[in-house]
């Protein structure tokens, strides 16, 4: 489902936020509402995503419903989730780590090149921050490894609510994981922007934490509910 959530959402966040920059909406309004947006559109996309894995595909393969094969799914789509942005992150670690800092000379051309608008303190900034990220080392990308561990909890969580829905036949525990994700990805978004990283980060550990107790709690439920797919 991500072949169809990030080309949708490339092209659509351009054209809401542009819209949103042109109204008379307070900027905190804008963020609030741009995350709700990419929130739904998380949920929207990855939930129902799951729930048709389950339907089809389980059932094309044979593969019995239940909860360690849901277990095993989450994982895997959490996992292979933050491979990938393992991967970008640490390619451009790399990129930093083996550039060079921006010259006095460098930063003039760029200066001129935006017709000269750069004052003598973003000047500076300019240079402290190139020189900030060429200092990166992997322990300063150790935040954003933990945060990927988190996803990866709520996506097992996600996993098993959506499993829920169809094992019981209850509708409202997909609509729910929908909620939920969205709400997780709407509150990272907008603290990230007005209260900081590391707000953010807080409240993702808290929604993870959430996450873990209701994955051990599903787990261990003396019921243990399961489908074959191809009945």
């Amino acid at each position: 489902m991500q072949a169809l959530h990030i080309p949708f959402v490339l092209a659509a966040q351009p054209i809401l936020t542009n819209y949103l920059l042109l109204s008379a909406l307070d900027k905190t309004v804008i963020i609030a509402v741009i995350a709700v947006f990419l929130g739904l559109l998380a949920g929207i996309f990855e939930e129902p995503g799951r729930f048709l894995v389950f339907k089809y595909f389980f059932k094309r393969r044979k593969i019995e419903l239940n909860k360690r094969n849901a277990l095993m799914f989450g994982l895997g789509w959490g996992g292979i989730e933050s491979m990938f942005i393992g991967i970008i992150m640490f390619l451009t670690m790399f990129s930093y780590m083996t550039a060079a800092p921006l010259t006095n000379e460098q930063i003039n051309d760029i200066n001129a090149g935006i017709g000269g608008s750069l004052t003598a303190e973003q000047t500076e900034l300019m240079k402290a921050q190139t020189e900030a990220l060429i200092n990166l080392t992997p322990v300063g990308v150790l935040p954003s490894l933990f945060e990927r561990l988190m996803t990866i909890v709520l996506h097992v969580a996600w996993t098993l609510m959506v499993l829920s829905s169809i094992i019981l036949g209850r509708k409202s525990l997909l609509l729910l994981a929908i909620i939920w994700h969205a709400i997780v990805d709407a509150a990272v978004v907008f603290l990230g922007q007005t209260s900081g990283i590391l707000i953010a980060e807080i409240a993702l550990f808290v929604f993870a934490a959430i996450a873990l107790f209701y994955i051990i709690r599903t787990l261990k439920t003396t019921r243990t509910p399961k489908l074959l797919v191809n009945n």
